[in-house]
């Protein structure tokens, strides 16, 4: 299992490509409506759709992709399986370019989402962003967790949340480590939560 950093200024998720998975610095949200920052956002070209036939080495290989050419399509997922799916993509698509000394930070952020006319819930709907920006390759001892902390599928989001807001203003990187969907789902939401936090403060 494999894990990824929160920094002072951003908020990047990593996970494993099989099992369980492991975000270090990101949130993601199945309907949370417990806090972190939610605004409405219309579907647009640039959001790209998670859905449970969505394959996550598929996934990893477009990011990488796109990562070598400049520009990342943002995503967006509803549910923990495709949020895991995301965290999943996300830190595969690291591996497969970390030869060119290219890595990419992540951003997440809740979002509203209408749902279509068709479906069987009307309404708005809170799903996670996903939005990415290419960066150089960093050291592994740079990227280093200072902090880490274990989270679970049963795991209150505030408190992780209040966790990661309280000790990111004295430690560079803090790890969320996380097994399964539910508890990488978990993690997204709390990183989104305490984005929220230290965006008050």
């Amino acid at each position: 299992m494999d894990s990824s950093n929160i920094s002072k200024n951003s908020s990047a998720a990593d996970g494993g490509d099989n099992g369980g998975h492991a975000s270090r610095g990101q949130s993601g949200a199945d309907g949370d409506s417990s806090g972190g920052s939610r605004r409405s956002a219309p579907i647009t070209p640039r959001d790209y759709t998670v859905a449970k036939t969505t394959d996550f080495k598929s996934l990893a290989a477009k990011i990488a992709g796109e990562a070598r050419k400049g520009t990342i399509q943002s995503l967006r997922a509803m549910g923990a399986n495709n949020i895991n799916t995301v965290v999943k993509g996300f830190a595969l698509a690291r591996r497969y370019i970390e030869d060119q000394l290219i890595d990419i930070n992540c951003f997440v952020s809740f979002i509203e989402v209408q749902s279509m006319p068709s479906a069987a819930i009307s309404g708005a709907r809170t799903a996670i962003r996903f939005s990415f920006n290419r960066t150089t390759l960093r050291s592994q001892e740079h990227r280093r967790a200072d902090m880490e902390f274990k989270v679970g599928a049963s795991s209150s989001t505030k408190s992780v949340a209040g966790a990661i807001a309280k000790n990111v203003r004295v430690f560079e990187h803090i790890a969320l480590l996380a097994v399964g969907p539910s508890s990488v789902n978990q993690c997204i939401k709390a990183i989104c939560i305490a984005c929220r936090y230290c965006e008050e403060n």
